[in-house]
């Protein structure tokens, strides 16, 4: 390639970068007393804020791609009180720039959330309802939390806070960290899991529950009241808080576990 072509390539590439699309969609739906919100999509992140009101507000704001069917389509459709938002993003086999595609959606706080991603992180804030989220590859965060939580995720971090009636967390590769509020209380079994990663839980002292904790790799650090059963080891505990519960079981195939007092 001589310096003509090499200059030409670069200056088409640049003007690429600096004339990449934008584009956005907006889209308010009126609901009732019992909010259901789901949310698919194979290659975007979201981020779910409860608001007060009686709307759910979503946007979706694009660089670099356009919201049409050929590129990112956008699919809603209401029944009742149930929402429910695809975001479907078309492969693309060569991208100059920075891409981007944001989701955000403000709801009421009661809104039962569904949230499966293939691709991409998920971020809950301030819910009070019964929520399950899934993704593929990406973090799940979730804070202000109230209620009954299952967050999973193939590759990436999970980090919770709130009052907890059911739990359960899990990651194929990524850390854990865990901020249980007083007032949580097992109903049922708890389950923390990450294949390869640390996990931080701080549990409050009043929390009743059988502990079943252990790590294939690394070791277990605990400052929390628990009456031992069994052998004691550094990468095994059992035992129960506060007379026992229902199983609260924590485990890492490779990483170390810190127990700590809220």
């Amino acid at each position: 390639m001589n310096r003509r072509s090499v200059l030409f390539l670069i200056a088409l590439i640049v003007t690429s970068v600096s004339t990449l699309r934008a584009d956005d969609w907006r889209h308010t739906w009126n609901i009732g007393d019992k909010p259901e919100f789901e949310f698919h999509s194979n290659d975007a992140g979201i981020d779910i804020t409860a608001m007060p009101g009686k709307t759910m507000d979503a946007y979706v704001e694009t660089k670099g791609y356009r919201i049409n069917d050929d590129d990112v389509r956008i699919t809603q459709r209401q029944e009742g009180d149930r929402v429910m938002l695809e975001v479907h993003v078309a492969p693309h086999h060569f991208m100059i720039g920075a891409y981007m595609l944001k989701v955000n959606v403000t709801l009421p706080e009661n809104t039962l959330l569904r949230v499966n991603t293939s691709d991409g992180h998920i971020r809950v804030n301030g819910i009070k309802a019964e929520s399950r989220l899934q993704s593929g590859d990406g973090s799940v965060e979730v804070s202000r939390f109230d209620g009954a939580l299952w967050a999973h995720t193939g590759d990436g971090h999970i980090k919770a806070d709130g009052r907890f009636d059911q739990l359960d967390l899990s990651t194929g590769d990524g850390h854990i960290d865990l901020d249980i509020d007083s007032g949580s209380k097992l109903t049922n079994s708890w389950e923390i899991h990450t294949h390869d990663g640390s996990v931080h839980a701080r549990i409050p002292s009043e929390l009743k529950a059988d502990l079943d904790v252990d790590t294939g790799d690394g070791r277990i650090d605990s400052d929390i009241p628990v009456t031992i059963q069994g052998s004691l080891s550094r990468s095994r505990l059992r035992g129960t808080m506060n007379g026992g519960g229902p199983l609260f079981r924590v485990h890492t195939g490779d990483g170390s576990i810190h127990l700590s007092r809220r």
